[in-house]
């Protein structure tokens, strides 16, 4: 009986405290849930927004939860990495300033509205809460699904989405240093 006991109250320790793990090398991991939303622009013409609720967080809609796990290593630096899908509207022709002046107007705009669908989105940052000398900084995510094509680009009525957005600063640098890569977000027809 004691045996039981002893094995229900450690199970209920590590219920309590699932989301912070301690890994063998000293680091500390920590997870948990979050939701947020966001927009992109393509530099031209098109607006994405994403966000964990399906209705931008306006009337009440839908919500996803999104994943985030931190790592806290011995060195002092954070590793920060969030995964989740979202609701996401593509806009055309639109801006950011667009999107700006009342985001819930601007979600719910049919007439601009090009495709939309759910999305998955994994953000990574090597360094989230500082800048450690002895590390190149580098940060980013991505964005990609299979969308509704209510514009006609494509035949079969959906089209891909991807957005690519990364960036890193040059270790030991005086000026100029950040370096990126951003693509999208881009349109195109699903083989």
């Amino acid at each position: 009986m004691k045996i039981f006991h002893n094995s229900l109250l450690f199970l209920l320790v590590c219920l309590l405290y699932a989301p912070v793990v301690s890994a063998q090398n000293g680091a500390v991991i920590v997870r948990g849930e979050t939701l947020y939303a966001w927009s992109d622009w393509n530099g031209e013409s098109i607006v994405t927004v994403h966000s964990s609720d399906s209705e931008l967080f306006c009337d009440g809609g839908e919500q996803m939860w999104v994943d985030w796990m931190e790592v806290w290593r011995p060195d002092g630096t954070v590793k920060l990495h969030e995964n989740g899908h979202f609701f996401t509207r593509v806009f055309y022709p639109a801006t950011p300033a667009d999107f700006d002046a009342d985001p819930c107007a601007f979600w719910n705009n049919a007439s601009l509205m090009v495709a939309e669908g759910i999305i998955n989105s994994p953000f990574n940052d090597n360094d989230a809460f500082g800048e450690h000398p002895n590390r190149r900084y580098s940060w980013g995510w991505s964005a990609s699904g299979t969308l509704y094509d209510y514009a006609g680009f494509c035949s079969g009525g959906m089209v891909d989405l991807n957005t690519v957005r990364r960036f890193r600063l040059k270790k030991q640098c005086e000026s100029d240093c950040l370096i990126s890569v951003m693509k999208g977000p881009r349109l195109s027809c699903p083989d």
